[in-house]
């Protein structure tokens, strides 16, 4: 294994996501988190193992089973092995092993440096303003990651900390109204 090699293996199979997850005594009732995985099958194993040998050991190793997803008919579901790094010091190993490599996906490119930034505003504490909390939802919204039913979009993150024109006129948010991807610095006041 080498540098260049992970890099390539990273564009296809990593994955770099950020989440906002419900807590109760955080300041606007959701904390930003972000996440770098890499998932495999189950028979995969020995690469994810190598992969964490490579990057120094940093992450976990969780594995993941399948079996709701074949009880509701996909009996083709195999499960997964996965390296997970949430750690602000280990995240910031991942950026700073990608942030001069070439991507081929210009997607990707984007993806990893939206979250990059997203990473950076959580280690100087940003997401504790409404400014650094919305322009972590808005770099997240404009990801192209996979669209989870349960998650909350852009428009109902930003309203918990800064209702919106269109939300305050309409008392609800519309999964349609895209009014408020403009500029954090120009949005929030």
């Amino acid at each position: 294994m080498n540098k260049q090699w992970l890099v390539g293996f990273i564009e296809g199979e990593g994955c770099f996501n950020i989440s906002f997850v419900k807590q109760a005594g955080s300041k606007f009732g959701y904390q930003p988190k972000a996440t770098f995985i890499i998932k495999l099958t189950q028979s995969e194993r020995a690469v994810i193992e190598q992969i964490r040998g490579f990057l120094g050991g940093i992450g976990n190793i969780y594995n993941e089973s399948s079996e709701s997803t074949r009880r509701r008919g996909l009996k083709n579901a195999r499960d997964c092995v996965s390296i997970r790094v949430t750690k602000l010091d280990e995240l910031l190993e991942i950026i700073e092993f990608l942030k001069n490599e070439s991507f081929i996906s210009e997607q990707k490119r984007r993806d990893f440096e939206k979250w990059a930034r997203c990473v950076q505003l959580l280690k100087e504490k940003k997401h504790f303003s409404k400014e650094g909390f919305v322009e972590i939802a808005r770099l997240r919204e404009q990801m192209h990651t996979m669209v989870h039913v349960k998650k909350k979009g852009f428009c109902e993150l930003r309203n918990l900390v800064d209702p919106c024109e269109v939300y305050a006129k309409n008392k609800n948010t519309l999964r349609t109204c895209n009014s408020c991807m403009i500029p954090t610095e120009v949005m929030v006041k």
